[in-house]
C-alpha cells in the first residue's frame, strides 16, 4: 500500500505542478498574446471586408449599445470596423474602450480614427507637431495589442486646401494651412509609431485630392495605408481608373497605386445615402463594391456607415446608413429595419469572403 502510495504520489505531483503553471495568471497571458497576434495577423492578410460604424447611433450611450450594433457588424459578415474616438475625456475614451473589448470578443478588427477634438479643427491646434505627438502616442499606448490600425485625422488635405479649387496639385492648397496641417499629421503618425512599433497609419483623402499626398510624402509624412473616400450620384460611375475630372479622364487607381501604399476605401456610398431610394443606395454599394474586387488593386471596402445616425435627423446626410432608425413614441430614436444595401453589401461579402489581397 504504501508502494502503491508513492507511486502514486509520484506520478501526481508533477501533473499539479504542470497544472499550475498552465493556468496561471502568466500563462494565461501569454496564451491570451498568442491569441491576439494570430487574430491580427489573420486580418492583415485577408480582405478587408468592412463598415464605418457609430457605436451608439441612437445617442443612447448605454453599455449594451456597442454589442449590439456589432452583433449586426457580425449579421452583415464584415470582418473590420471604422470608427472614431467621440473625444479625449476619460469618460469619452471609455465609450471606444467598450466597443473595442466588444469587437474583439466577436473577431471584429478595428480602425479607430482621431482627431485633435471634436469641436477643434487641425488648422486651429497650438504646437501641431507636439499635440498630434501626445495624441497619437496616448492612443496606441493605451490601446496596443487590441487595436493595429489608426486612422489620423479624415480626408487630411481638405483641412487646407483652397475654396473651390480641386486638389489635384498642390496649388490647390493654402501653404500656411498646409504647413499647419501637416505638422500635426507628422506628430500624430510619430506618436502611434512611438508607442506601438506594430501599428499601421492611415491618412485618408477624397475626390481628386491626391496633389496634398504628393507633397507631403516627399515632405516627410510617413503611413502605411493610404484610404480613399467616394460617393457616387445618380448617374456617377464606379470605375477609378476613368475619373472625369479637370476637362479630362483620370486613372484614380493608378495613381493612388503610385503611392506604395495599401489601398483601402474608407468611405463607400451614393450620395445622401437612401434619400433618393434604397435601390440607388443598395446599386451604388454592389457596383463600387464590385470594381474594387475585379481592379485586385486594394485591400479594403468600407461603406460609410452601418446605421443612419440620429444626430443628422433632418438634414440631407439623415440616410447614409445600411440600416434605418424609427422614432419610438417617445420621441427617442430605435434602430430600425435593414436597407436593401444592407442585403446587397451582405451578398457581396458572402460571394468574396475568401478573397485575397495584392502584396
Amino acid at each position: 500500500m504504501v508502494k502503491r502510495l508513492f507511486i502514486m504520489s509520484a506520478v501526481a505531483l508533477p501533473l499539479i505542478g504542470v497544472s499550475l503553471w498552465y493556468f496561471s495568471p502568466a500563462q494565461k497571458a501569454a496564451r491570451s498574446a498568442r491569441a491576439l497576434e494570430t487574430f491580427h495577423v489573420k486580418g492583415e492578410q485577408t480582405f478587408k471586408w468592412g463598415i464605418g460604424i457609430n457605436d451608439y447611433p441612437t445617442n443612447d450611450l448605454s453599455p449594451t449599445v456597442p454589442g449590439e450594433v456589432l452583433d449586426r457588424v457580425v449579421q452583415l459578415g464584415a470582418n473590420w470596423v471604422r470608427f472614431d474616438i467621440p473625444g479625449w475625456q476619460e469618460q469619452q475614451l471609455g465609450y471606444t474602450e467598450v466597443t473595442v473589448n466588444e469587437a474583439l470578443k466577436r473577431k471584429i478588427h478595428v480602425a479607430l480614427g482621431f482627431n485633435p477634438v471634436a469641436e477643434e479643427k487641425i488648422i486651429d491646434v497650438k504646437n501641431p507637431y507636439e499635440d498630434g505627438y501626445e495624441k497619437g502616442k496616448q492612443l496606441a499606448t493605451r490601446f496596443k495589442d487590441r487595436v493595429r490600425y489608426y486612422q489620423i485625422a479624415n480626408e487630411i488635405g481638405s483641412n487646407a486646401i483652397k475654396p473651390s479649387w480641386p486638389g489635384d496639385t498642390i496649388e490647390s492648397y493654402d501653404p500656411k494651412l498646409y504647413k499647419q496641417v501637416l505638422a500635426w499629421g507628422k506628430g500624430a503618425a510619430d506618436g502611434v509609431r512611438v508607442a506601438d512599433p506594430l501599428a499601421q497609419r492611415i491618412f485618408t483623402g477624397n475626390w481628386i485630392t491626391y496633389g496634398f499626398f504628393d507633397e507631403a510624402v516627399k515632405d516627410g509624412l510617413t503611413f502605411e495605408v493610404l484610404g480613399w473616400d467616394w460617393y457616387g450620384g445618380a448617374n456617377s460611375a464606379f470605375d477609378l481608373s476613368k475619373v472625369e475630372a479637370n476637362s479630362g479622364v483620370i486613372d484614380l487607381t493608378a495613381k493612388l497605386k503610385s503611392y506604395g501604399k495599401q489601398l483601402w476605401i474608407t468611405e463607400a456610398g451614393a450620395e445622401e445615402g437612401s434619400l433618393h431610394g434604397e435601390e440607388r443606395q443598395a446599386r451604388s454599394i454592389s457596383e463600387f463594391a464590385t470594381y474594387v474586387v475585379g481592379s485586385g488593386d486594394f485591400q479594403g471596402f468600407f461603406p460609410f456607415r452601418l446605421h443612419d445616425e440620429s444626430h443628422k435627423f433632418g438634414t440631407n446626410e439623415a440616410n447614409l446608413g445600411l440600416i434605418h432608425l424609427k422614432r419610438a413614441e417617445n420621441g427617442n430614436f430605435l434602430p430600425g429595419e435593414p436597407k436593401q444595401a444592407f442585403e446587397a453589401y451582405q451578398t457581396i461579402i458572402a460571394q468574396y469572403k475568401n478573397l485575397s489581397i495584392p502584396r
